[in-house]
């Protein structure tokens, strides 16, 4: 099966992002600025531009980099520690559900549209499965709560997910990661960041999970699955082309050869079912214990994606940006769902998806020039009749 999506937006379309009028937030619960993350007021990008956690006029959760690392934050699944109110769910043919105060979309389809729609750097992830490498080497991440059709489109009828990468240094620096667990488990993070020359700058980062099989068959008590081994990796390059033009360039994508998971028998209720199925042993109450086939169930899943994003100061209170990205992800996973050694029930997920997104050209306003403006139509809309 072969899908491809297309998403094509329209380059005059025309946009004002401004600052509305901020409400109070009650930081101690947790609710919209995750202080329990060692987070008390950062700068977010929620409404598409820069502006404090504590003035935005909207449900946000808001996580420093620093922050998920300590937490142990490694994939979307685990912001569940953290965003009340979020949830995820591994979809049963190895996709992903995510859901935000109870709004989601409970399908795994490979091109299902969500309805939390995921961005890097406002880059859209179109599709859930497209997720898989966004959490690492990240700066911060904002979970926005409730429709965010207006700055997120369509797919984000319950929320949107903005993962903000870090950015090159002016000076060199570099460090890694690495944790060690169950299992063989390793799993390291490295990155080199700094300037090229005056005008230009790069970083690239890259991680590597691994991790020994941990399923047991029931019926074969030396065979395992459930080894993880992927790698992800991400390359910013900034220029500043001019004193009022900026560009960045961002060359990202990840590999998994993670075998699949296995279901868990625990029982059969067709009493049509062949005589070799009703025999099968159940799976005992254990987390480990499964069964499968002889084949070999595994993923092999890419995706590589690359966006330009263009910087124009107009004026000094006007800034102008364009924001263009494709995506390609091919998947092949084999995955054996009726928990049993026999070949009974194997869903075979193949696909290939290509997306192009170009973000409407935005206009950003300052503060005191919309004041400004709005002051004239003021006096305007007051002058007195001649």
């Amino acid at each position: 099966m072969r899908r491809k999506a297309s998403y094509l937006a329209g380059i005059a379309a025309l946009a004002c992002s401004i600052s509305s009028p901020a409400f109070a937030q009650d930081t101690s619960s947790g609710a919209d600025v995750e202080s329990e993350a060692g987070v008390g007021d950062i700068v977010v990008t929620a409404r598409k531009r820069q502006e404090s956690s504590n003035s935005v006029g909207m449900s946000v959760s808001a996580i420093s980099g620093d922050a998920l690392v300590q937490q142990g934050v490694t994939n979307a699944s685990d912001l569940v520690k953290l965003v009340p109110g979020f949830n995820y769910t591994r979809g049963s043919y190895g996709g992903n559900v995510f859901t935000i105060r109870g709004i989601g979309f409970n399908e795994s389809t490979l091109a299902a549209a969500p309805t939390v729609s995921t961005y890097v750097d406002e880059v859209p992830l179109a599709y859930s499965i497209m997720t898989k490498g966004a959490s690492f080497d990240l700066e911060r991440v904002e979970v926005l709560k409730g429709p965010q059709g207006t700055l997120f489109g369509q797919n984000s009828t319950g929320g949107a997910i903005n993962y903000v990468a870090r950015k090159p240094t002016t000076s060199l620096e570099a460090g890694f990661n690495l944790t060690v667990g169950r299992f063989s488990q390793v799993d390291t993070e490295a990155y080199i960041s700094g300037p090229i020359t005056d005008t230009l700058r790069a970083r690239l980062a890259i991680r590597k999970e691994y991790a020994e099989p941990w399923q047991i068959s029931n019926t074969r008590p030396t065979d395992r699955l459930g080894r993880n081994d992927k790698v992800m990796a991400r390359a910013i390059v900034e220029w500043d082309a001019s004193e009022r033009l900026k560009l960045a360039l961002n060359a990202n994508g990840w590999q998994d050869r993670s075998d699949s998971q296995a279901g868990q028998l625990i029982g059969v209720y067709s009493a049509r079912a062949p005589a070799i199925l009703r025999s099968q042993p159940i799976s005992p109450n254990n987390n480990r214990a499964a069964d499968w086939g002889s084949k070999r169930y595994d993923n092999h899943d890419d995706f590589y994606q690359a966006s330009l994003r263009a910087d124009y100061e107009a004026t000094d209170d006007i800034t102008v940006t364009s924001l263009t990205s494709y995506s390609d992800l091919k998947r092949n996973s084999l995955i054996d769902a009726d928990g049993t050694p026999i070949e009974n029930f194997e869903v075979l997920n193949q696909g290939d998806i290509e997306s192009f997104s170009q973000e409407p050209v935005v206009i950003v306003i300052s503060q005191k020039l919309l004041e400004d403006l709005l002051g004239v139509i003021h006096r305007l809309r007051h002058r007195a009749p001649p």
